[in-house]
């Protein structure tokens, strides 16, 4: 299943903010590693309110600790790791809304004769659906777990045979959103070039097929659909200061029922990773993503974005970065169009969104850090009701053992 679920960054604020902690991008070969933290977040309109109804839009602040326990080791050619990261978070006013959150892995990888690579991996996740185009706020706990293997045999020179599969499914704690409970599964091959620089270079095909196990077939909701994705993916150090990372490809997707909703597309998203200095940085991503609209699976959207995210090493210990999003969703066989009709002269939805980030982070050492951010978005629709403006800020403190 394809979601358009790369995060926007509005979003991602509040993720980053609750479940992400600094010091996951910190180096540590330790076998066995123990952690915990707190995070304090404060959030304009948490349940991303139109701006144009004041007494809907709500402030709240939340507060969050996790706990976490981090396993791997290697046996001679084979690597097995663990993770375990839980946590509460308890909102202030929106206490109705508290919840426990989980961020759970486990998987293998090793080699074999014949230079033939294989892995296999488990997660589990558990947070809080976004509020964003609820009618109604309330509380609904996504949880989503996924198992996946893939292979990787080279066959002549610096040329591979790559395949991988798995399935997945995701159910919502709330009795409303149920219809929105998947179950796919997944299955890819293809050829990779791998160089002796790193530079790697894959030609995939992918087919899908995604079932909604609480839903029945009517006028507005099918039942499953099928997918199918010609795939370009492409790991390339232009030099030493310039990378390119991401794929370029072309998405299908076929209800089983309701052809109306059926869409086909070009879909990628590419990062150019450009290291100025040594303490200088700068990625920027383009993408065009289709697939869900959100966690709550109504509605199929195309997103096209630009973001730039630079960054700056103050010291070793001290980071400075950034992020700035321009997003707009084009909304495809759109629920709301059937029931009420198409917007002013016609339109289908289209919402455009800008939002920024700043954040900084400091590690004394390598098992504290105290970091800090402030988000900010705004979404502007040719639907009424659908604007909004938010702001929010974060400061997180986390102990690494």
């Amino acid at each position: 299943m394809k979601k358009t679920g790369k995060t926007p960054l509005s979003k991602a604020c509040y993720l980053v903010a609750i479940l992400v902690p600094a010091w996951a991008s910190a180096e540590n070969n330790d076998p066995l590693r123990l952690g915990a933290g707190v995070s304090w977040m404060s959030d304009s309109n948490l349940f991303r309110a139109d701006s144009s109804t004041p007494d809907a839009v709500r402030s709240d602040r939340a507060t969050s600790a996790f706990a976490l326990l981090s396993a791997e080791t290697t046996l001679s050619r084979q690597r097995l790791y663990a993770d375990l990261n839980v946590g509460s978070v308890k909102f202030s006013k929106s206490s109705y809304l508290d919840y426990d959150t989980q961020d759970l892995s486990a998987g293998w990888s090793g080699e074999f004769p014949l230079r033939l690579r294989s892995g296999i991996d488990w997660k589990r996740s558990q947070t809080l659906a976004s509020f964003a185009d609820l009618g109604t706020p309330r509380r609904n706990l996504v949880r989503r777990d996924s198992l996946n293997g893939n292979f990787d045999l080279p066959f002549a020179g610096d040329w591979h045979l790559i395949a991988a599969g798995g399935g997945s499914q995701s159910r919502n704690s709330n009795a409303i959103d149920a219809v929105s409970d998947v179950d796919a599964n997944s299955f890819e091959a293809g050829f990779r070039y791998a160089t002796s620089y790193g530079n790697q270079f894959d030609v995939v095909l992918h087919s899908a097929h995604t079932r909604y196990p609480e839903r029945s077939l009517n006028a507005l909701f099918d039942t499953q659909y099928r997918e199918q994705l010609a795939d370009f993916r492409v790991q390339w150090a232009a030099s030493g200061a310039s990378r390119l990372v991401g794929h370029a490809g072309y998405l299908r997707r076929r209800n089983q029922n309701l052809d109306y909703r059926n869409f086909s597309g070009a879909s990628f998203r590419l990062v150019h990773i450009w290291q100025a200095s040594g303490s200088l940085g700068l990625n920027t991503t383009i993408y065009r993503d289709m697939g869900a609209a959100g966690d709550n699976e109504f509605d199929a959207v195309v997103s096209k974005g630009l973001r730039f995210e630079p960054g700056w090493e103050l010291s070793s210990k001290t980071r400075l970065g950034a992020a700035l999003e321009w997003a707009q969703r084009d909304y495809l066989g759109n629920v709301q169009e059937i029931l009420f009709g198409a917007g002013a002269a016609g339109e289908a939805r289209r919402d455009q969104t800008r939002s920024a980030r700043l954040f900084v982070s400091y590690a004394p050492s390598r098992w504290a850090s105290l970091s800090a951010s402030w988000c900010g978005a705004k979404r502007e629709s040719n639907r009424a009701l659908r604007n909004y403006l938010d702001h929010s800020g974060t400061v997180n403190v986390q102990l690494l053992f």
